[in-house]
Order: structure tokens, then sequence, then C-alpha cells
């Protein structure tokens, strides 16, 4: 009787401590939540880590996730995507040993869309489509209105993103079936208004934000900060750029009071500086460009960087700044996707596909069951055994890795020596061709010289001889005739072993000639030659090889190409020449031997011979990219 008395008394005693726990970690779990945005981010995960600690001590069991998930949340405030992903993905591991089959996946459901969304919106699309996928799985399976939501619309994003806009609207509609809050409707129409937006159908756009605005209270902050920035840009390109620059002063303003992320504060500095450039005032436009760049360091925002460096660089070219221009030009030609990459794209759809047709279908990962406690005989007897294999487990991890680190260690130093002799052999090669090159440029200027000077003034002084001959017959009239013929081949021999058009005009005033002349009006032509005075100055073998590589391009678009808009830019970087030549003509199929004719044979035999790259990204109604590399040899 009284041994049941003290069980039943240490159990009392046992649930009352448990209890206290989970309020403590509540309390603290709630406190840690609200200073994320407020402290430093080391002080924050130091207390995290005490949490996850408290976690193991409550009666809740899913307190260690909260835990784990406070970690994410943390570095997505503050910007770190990659770090946020890392801890989401190891929550992901947690959860699947556990038993009960509806929490499981619920965890795991939140856990999957957290990492779609930063996955997206650090501009890998393809590892968004997948965790939105399986979240979307779960969220049918168990009928979760809110996730069917947030999935539908978040995948609406990825579409979007990268502009196939049929896709993103047919989920957007999906994602407004699931949804009844003000919130919920706001999110959907406020990126209807970002297709139209994207579509520059401009007052549609601005009716979506409008109806979107409609739904949003006082206090909701991050909607409030979206709306402001689109209908900024909106006003931009309606052309009325002081109401854009009011728009984006009120945002920044909200998100400096709000204590907003880094993302959106740098996203209203750089709409503030565009709407600077805009109104033509330089100096504030460069001060929050370079406000806009310091707070960038923070953020991991793939797509917002890409905004930046394009905006950065058409700021500093409108400002005079060359040189910022062409650094900014750069980074954005890095980041910038002229085509959609096929590889990407053909993913994503089977992802998609694979949600609409199996996910009734697919079966679950089979449960792995967490073992029930046994009563130990001798609890320092287990915990000295485990002790000796985690003694040798750890030995034997260690031996491992030091063999791991040696083998790679002379890989990669077998792979550094083989890297700096063909580079050698390159660069002896290289100076080898620019010999030659100069010796047979030298050559050509002789004989033309010799030409010039020496035989044709004989056969002038030849004629003149002859012409002053008075009465002769017929025959020495002839024979002066044919030396006046003789006289004017050599000439323009001589003047023909020289490229004219290169003495004559510079290289950019040539391209553009030839532009002009190879053209037809119908043909609308974007030109970008940056910076012109390094194209111009340019050794007389890179213009030459480059001159005649256009004429072949530009046959090719004359003759197959039916284009009604073409983009051309020359970039000349500090190692290599960048041509990048865009048409949105009837396209070819790359793999077809039909359509390697003589041009292109002619073009890849002048690359090679200075050691440049070709690449080209063509399909048939999709138009043909052009993207040449020709390294600068100094």
């Amino acid at each position: 009787m009284r041994s049941t008395f003290l069980f039943i008394l240490l159990i009392f005693i046992s649930g009352n401590l448990l209890a206290q726990n989970q309020k403590e970690f509540n309390t603290i779990h709630d406190e840690i939540r609200s200073e994320v945005k407020e402290k430093d981010l080391n002080y924050v995960l130091k207390r995290i880590d005490s949490l996850y600690e408290i976690s193991k001590t409550v009666a809740d069991t899913t307190s260690m996730f909260k835990a784990i998930r406070l970690k994410g949340f943390a570095y997505e405030q503050n910007g770190d995507y990659t770090s946020a992903i890392h801890v989401y993905k190891m929550e992901s591991k947690k959860i699947m040993p556990y038993s009960q089959s509806y929490l499981k996946d619920s965890l795991s459901m939140i856990t999957f869309y957290s990492i779609g969304k930063l996955s997206r919106d650090k501009g890998d699309f393809v590892e968004a489509s997948k965790y939105y996928v399986k979240s979307l799985e779960l969220a049918q399976k168990h009928n979760d209105t809110l996730y069917l939501y947030g999935n539908y619309n978040g995948f609406s994003r990825v579409f979007i993103l990268q502009k196939d806009f049929k896709q993103g609207k047919e989920y957007l509609h999906k994602a407004l079936q699931y949804t009844t809050s003000d919130k919920g409707k706001y999110r959907v129409y406020n990126n209807l208004s970002n297709i139209s937006f994207y579509q520059k159908e401009y007052e549609e756009a601005k009716e979506f934000l409008i109806k979107a605005q409609q739904l949003l209270k006082e206090d909701d902050y991050p909607e409030l900060l979206n709306n402001y920035n689109n209908l900024s840009a909106i006003n931009h390109n309606l052309g009325d750029h002081q109401k854009g620059l009011d728009y984006i002063i009120k945002s920044y303003e909200l998100a400096v009071k709000t204590n907003a992320n880094a993302k959106n504060l740098a996203r209203a500095l750089l709409n503030i500086s565009t709407s600077y450039t805009e109104l033509k005032d330089f100096k504030k436009s460069e001060l929050y460009m370079t406000k806009c760049d310091s707070m960038m360091k923070s953020v991991q925002s793939i797509d917002l960087k890409r905004e930046m460096y394009k905006s950065f660089r058409d700021n500093y070219k409108d400002i005079g700044n060359y040189k910022k221009a062409l650094q900014y030009s750069t980074l954005f030609m890095n980041y910038k996707d002229s085509i959609l990459n096929e590889q990407n794209l053909k993913t994503i759809q089977d992802l998609k596909l694979k949600y609409e047709t199996d996910i009734k279908d697919k079966e679950l990962i089979n449960q792995a069951k967490l073992l029930s406690s046994r009563k130990r005989q001798s609890n320092y007897l287990w915990v000295g055994l485990l002790s000796v294999i985690i003694l040798l487990g750890i030995s034997t991890y260690l031996y491992r890795q030091k063999l791991k680190t040696q083998k790679l260690l002379l890989t990669n130093k077998e792979a550094l020596n083989e890297e700096q002799i063909a580079k050698l052999l390159e660069e002896q090669k290289l100076e080898t061709i620019k010999a030659q090159l100069n010796g047979q440029n030298k050559e050509r200027e002789r004989i033309s010289k010799d030409l010039h000077d020496s035989v044709s003034g004989d056969l002038a002084a030849i004629k003149l001889q002859l012409s002053q001959v008075a009465g002769q017959a017929n025959e020495i009239q002839i024979l002066a005739n044919r030396l006046d013929q003789v006289y004017h081949e050599v000439r323009a021999i001589s003047h023909d072993l020289l490229p004219k058009e290169i003495n004559v005009n510079t290289f950019t005033d040539l391209i553009h000639q030839l532009i002009s002349f190879k053209t037809t009006e119908s043909t609308k032509i974007h030109t970008e030659f940056f910076p012109e005075n390094n194209l111009n100055t340019l050794s007389e073998r890179y213009q030459v090889e480059i001159y005649r590589i256009f004429q072949e391009l530009l046959t090719n678009i004359n003759k197959h190409a039916n284009a009604k808009e073409v983009f051309i830019n020359i970039i000349h970087h500090e190692e290599y020449i960048n041509i990048m030549m865009e048409d949105n003509g009837q396209g070819y199929d790359t793999t077809n031997a039909n359509n390697k004719g003589i041009g292109l044979r002619n073009i890849k035999s002048r690359l090679k011979e200075l050691h440049g790259q070709l690449e080209i990204t063509s399909s048939p109604g999709q138009g043909t990219i052009v993207n040449i590399n020709i390294p600068v040899i100094t």
C-alpha cells in the first residue's frame, strides 16, 4: 500500500514539473521571437540553443520542433536564407522517424513550405518547386486549406518570376479558391497585379493594386510596404516620376518605422535612387545607391541583386560615371538569363505533373517506430558501454576524415599542377600565333609599300617617257595604254593588301555602318557598345576578325531569321570581349545538321584563331541568341 502511494506521488510530482517546464518554454519562446528584429543575431541564436535544451524536458513533444523553427525564423529575418534553409532541412530529418502520422505530416508540410518559399526568394526555382510539391501533397491529403492556399500562391510566384504568366495565373486562381481571409485575397490580387505589370498592362496592374489595398488595415505594415513599392513602379512606367518618388519615400519611411528587414529596406533605397535618376537629380541618386549597396551585403535575394545591378548600371550611365557603370554591367551580366534554362523549366513541369497525377496514389514513407523504454538492470553499465561505443565511433570517424582530407589534398595538388601546365602551354601557343600574325602584317605592309613606291613609280616613269616621244607608231601608243592599265592594277593591289575599312573609320562606326547596310527598315535594331573607347583601340587583328564575324551573323539574320527586332551588345571586359546578338525571329533546330552552313563554319574558323567560344541557343519559333566570348591578349 505504501509503495503504491509513493508511485502515485512520484507521477504527480513529475507531471507538475513537466507542466512548469512547458510554461517556462512558451514564455521564453515568445520573448525570443519578439527580439529577433531588435537584438544581435548571435545573441538571439544563443538564447534559442538554450531554449532547445529546455524543449527536451517539457511535456509537449512538438516543443523541440518549435525551437528549431524559431532558429530558422531568426536567420530568415536577418536575410540569411542559406542558413535558414539548412535549419529547416535539419528539422525535416528530425521529423521523419516521428510515430504519429498526422502530426508528422503537419510538421513536414509546414517545413517543406518554408524551404520552398526561401528557395524561391534565392532564385533556386527547381528546389522551390520540389518542396512546394511535397507540401502540396500533404496539404491535399489532409485537406488543409491554409497550406493549399499558401503553396498555390507561392508556386505561382515561381512561374511569374520565370515569365510563365499563364501558369502563374492558373495557380493564383486555385489559391483564391482556398482562402476566405482578407490577407489571403490581398496576396492573390497583388500577384495578379505583378503579372499585369510584367506584361506592361500598367492600368490593369493599378486596378488590381487598388482592389488589394481595400483589403488592408492600417497596421498591415508589410503589405502596405509592398503596395507603396508597386504603386511607385507603376507610376514611373506611366510617366509620373514625381508621384512614383512620393510613394517609394512613403515605403522607406514605413520600413524604418516598423524596423523592417534588410531586404525591404534595400528595395526601398534602390527605388528611391532610380526615382531621383528619372528626375535628373543625380547627386541624390548616387547617395541612395551607396546606401542600397551597403544594405544589400546582408541580403541573399538573387532576384533583388539582379534588379539592383541593372538599375545601378543604368543610373551610373546616366550620371556619366562610366567606370561604375561598367562594374555593375559586368555584375548584372553574371545574373542575367536571356532565355530560360530548358532543363530548369523541364524539371519544374515534371514536378507539377507528378503532383497533379500521382498525389492520391503516392505511398507514404515507411514510418520508423520508436522503441519502448525498458528497465535497466545497471545504469552505470549501460552508460559505460555507451561511452566506449561513442569513443570508438569518434575515433573511427576522425581517422576516416583524416584519410579523406589527405586524399583530397593530393587530388587538388595534382589538378593544380595539371592546370598550371595547361595554362603555360596555352600562353606559349598564343604568343606563337601573335608573333606569326605580326610577321604576316609586316610582310603585307612591306609588299604594299614596294608595289606602291617602286613598281608603280617605275611604270609611271616609263609611261611618261613613251608619251613624250612624238610621231611614234600606233604600237608605241598601244604599249603606253597597256602600261597605264598595269599601273592602275598595281596601285589597286597595293591598297587592297591592307583592310581599307579599318584604317578609315573607327571600329564602332564601321559596325554601325555594317548594321545599316545589312538590315532592312522593317527590322528594329538595338545596340549597346561599351565602352566605345576600349573597343576602338583594339588591335587591327581583333577589329578585322570581329567585323567579318558580324558580316556573317547579320547575313544569317537577313536571309533566314525573318526577325522584327534584334538586340546587339559588344562589351569589352578586362580579360575578354563579349558579343551577344539576340533576335525574335523564327529560330531553328540547332541539332539539325542541315542548319550548319558555310557562314557558321566561317565564324567558328575565325573564333578558333582567336581562341574564342561560341554558344547558340535557339529552337523553332523562339528566336535565336548567339553568345561569343573572345579572350583579349595584351
